[in-house]
């Protein structure tokens, strides 16, 4: 998958509420239109910004778009692995498998995803929304590792898991948010990264009201 096919099945193929919301998510912070008022922007218009977006980053970044997806599976990976809980250890003096936490099967299950190659769009959304889930579980979790989460995308909210995906990346180099953003630039890994949250959680959204 080339993000040109991401692009044709995301935003060329949104509703009209979902294009509108990706527009006040993205307009401003990530994508700028200097010389467009906001209703003149249309999907190809959007797309087109996109397409250079990540045409852009492929560039100065010499990172092929199909990488970025995957070093983005393990971004989230990264987000979550550690406050899940783990499997039960088996005892082979017990004839019943122990019981694994339902939050374990279903990451453990993205993993395995996550670590191949994205074909289709449609791949990437069904990884992300279980990896989406986990992470706004652990958002909430008052335990340091959590056995159950809601795979519900209604729980999902957008402005919280950017929020503390922007803290995350951060906390890490030891810098303030809008220092460590500002330093790294629009055309980085870690911008790249919040701007597909924001497109993939409107594409959820979209297949919420569709009834996938």
């Amino acid at each position: 998958m080339n993000f040109k096919d991401f692009i044709n099945n995301t935003i060329m193929d949104f509703s009209t509420k979902e294009f509108q919301n990706v527009k006040k998510l993205l307009i401003g912070e990530y994508l700028q239109f200097n010389f467009l008022e906001n209703n003149q922007i249309d999907k190809l218009i959007f797309s087109e910004k996109l397409y250079d977006y990540l045409e852009k980053l492929e560039l100065k970044t010499k990172i092929p778009f199909q990488k970025h997806l995957v070093y983005y599976s393990i971004f989230l990976d990264k987000l979550v692995s550690n406050k899940i809980a783990k499997a039960p250890k088996g005892n082979k003096k017990v004839m019943d498998p122990p019981l694994i936490p339902r939050a374990r099967r279903y990451y453990d299950k993205a993993k395995v995803v996550g670590k191949k190659q994205f074909h289709s769009v449609h791949q990437l959304i069904d990884y992300c929304r279980v990896m989406f889930c986990l992470y706004n579980s652990a958002l909430q979790s008052d335990s340091k590792q959590f056995e159950n989460f809601d795979l519900s995308i209604d729980a999902l909210s957008i402005e919280q898991i950017i929020l503390n995906m922007k803290q995350e990346q951060a906390k890490k180099l030891n810098f303030q948010v809008a220092e460590f953003f500002s330093m790294n630039g629009i055309y980085s890994s870690e911008v790249f990264y919040l701007i597909m949250t924001i497109i993939v959680y409107c594409k959820l959204m979209e297949s919420k009201i569709q009834g996938d």
